[in-house]
C-alpha cells in the first residue's frame, strides 16, 4: 500500500497555520488537530507516524486524508452530531419544559 503524503501549496499552508492557531484559541482542538494532520503530512510523514505523533487511530488520520483530498478544508471542521435519541416521550418532554421554564 502506498502512504498517502499530501503536497499542498505554502499559501494554503499559512492559511492552514492561522486557522489552526484560531482553531485552539476557541478550543475547538479536534479542528486543530486534524489541519495539525494535514501539516503533517506535508511535511512528509507518513498516517502511521502521525497517529503516533498525535496519539489517534490510523484509521482516522487516513480518513482525514482522505477527506481533505476530496472536500478540502471544509472536510476538517465540525460537523453536526446528532447524539444519543432521547429516552423521555413527548409527554415527558412538555412536562419538563414546563418545569424548568416554572423555575
Amino acid at each position: 500500500m502506498k502512504a498517502r503524503i499530501l503536497f499542498i501549496h505554502r499559501n494554503t499552508i499559512k492559511k492552514l497555520l492561522r486557522l489552526k492557531k484560531e482553531a485552539e484559541i476557541e478550543g475547538e482542538y479536534r479542528v486543530a488537530k486534524r489541519i495539525h494532520t494535514m501539516l503533517l503530512s506535508n511535511d512528509g510523514k507518513t498516517s502511521g507516524e502521525i497517529s503516533k505523533i498525535l496519539k489517534s487511530p490510523r484509521s482516522c488520520v487516513a480518513l482525514w486524508l482522505a477527506n481533505y483530498e476530496k472536500y478540502g478544508y471544509e472536510s476538517l471542521l465540525e460537523g453536526y452530531r446528532k447524539g444519543r435519541p432521547s429516552c423521555l416521550t413527548d409527554k415527558q418532554k412538555i412536562l419538563l419544559s414546563d418545569i424548568v421554564d416554572s423555575g
